[in-house]
């Protein structure tokens, strides 16, 4: 348990709750009088477009270029843990564009609306309106840089580099973070 001065401020993160388990995690939160301060969905996702290019075309274009025109191998390699959510949060701030609450493919087209964090937007060499496209289990998820966040990192709940809007991935596989403060040490281990 990790001692924090505010008595909002969580003091533990609970990760990888499966679907079938959230139920009864919240319960056991409840029945020990320990408030949920976030629940978080969590999405692995991998790149494989920046603006139309493929990753792999990108890959061998950074073999070449100069180093200050390269784009960090990691940004490109990695898999993005991204989450949905409907509005900016206390450990964020809109920088630019529109953040987009909601999505609902069935009466909107064209690419998802999504929020980056303003520094992996500057490694990736992205800007608004550029496009990215992930994948999930096969499936391309084409998306549009509509706003960007400044993420204050050092807080204990999960920060994210692309937050989607509520809708599109609502029913994809993930896991779930619960955010929390027990009130005391004995609350905590005896959670």
């Amino acid at each position: 348990m990790r001692k924090t001065a505010q008595e909002n401020n969580p003091n533990f993160v609970l990760f990888d709750i499966q679907h079938d388990q959230a139920e009864d995690l919240k319960n056991a939160l409840k029945n020990k009088n320990i408030p949920i301060l976030q629940q978080v969905p969590i999405i692995d996702l991998r790149l494989r477009k920046l603006n139309g290019k493929k990753i792999d075309e990108i890959l061998s274009e950074n073999r070449k270029a100069l180093p200050e025109n390269k784009i960090p191998l990691w940004t490109l390699m990695r898999t993005y843990r991204c989450t949905y959510q409907d509005k900016i949060l206390d450990s964020e701030k809109l920088l630019d564009g529109n953040f987009t609450p909601s999505y609902d493919e069935n009466n909107n087209t064209g690419p998802i609306p999504v929020s980056i964090e303003q520094r992996i937007m500057k490694r990736l060499k992205l800007k608004l309106g550029d496009t990215v496209e992930f994948e999930l289990s096969g499936i391309e998820i084409p998306c549009v840089i509509t706003s960007v966040r400044e993420v204050e990192w050092m807080q204990m709940r999960p920060n994210f580099f692309f937050v989607f809007p509520d809708g599109p991935l609502n029913e994809a596989p993930q896991m779930q973070v619960i955010v929390s403060r027990a009130a005391t040490e004995h609350d905590s281990v005896a959670l």
